[in-house]
């Protein structure tokens, strides 16, 4: 399971979550969503700054966007996913 890189990049089962990542124009990972919620096919784009001119590929209250986001928290802190890491 990754969790991070230099770039704050986490990675498991449930979340994919490139905070800082707005792509280079010319490889296919400039394609990537900064964050994609795995068992919904949820993912939310933005301009270099989380959440700046966020955009999502589905219809969400912000009560859903929340439950979303403390799923993959406390998926994180079960799996102890940074643990290990230098």
């Amino acid at each position: 399971m990754a969790f991070e890189t230099w770039m704050g990049t986490a990675s498991n089962d449930m979340y994919e979550l490139h905070p800082f990542y707005w792509g280079d124009g010319v490889n296919p990972e400039s394609i990537l969503p900064n964050f994609a919620f795995k068992p919904t096919g949820l993912e939310v784009t933005w301009s270099k700054d989380p959440l700046r001119d966020a955009q999502m590929n589905q219809p969400l209250s912000l009560s859903e966007l929340r439950h979303i986001v403390r799923l993959c928290i406390e998926h994180a802190a079960e799996s102890r996913c940074w643990e290990g890491r230098k």
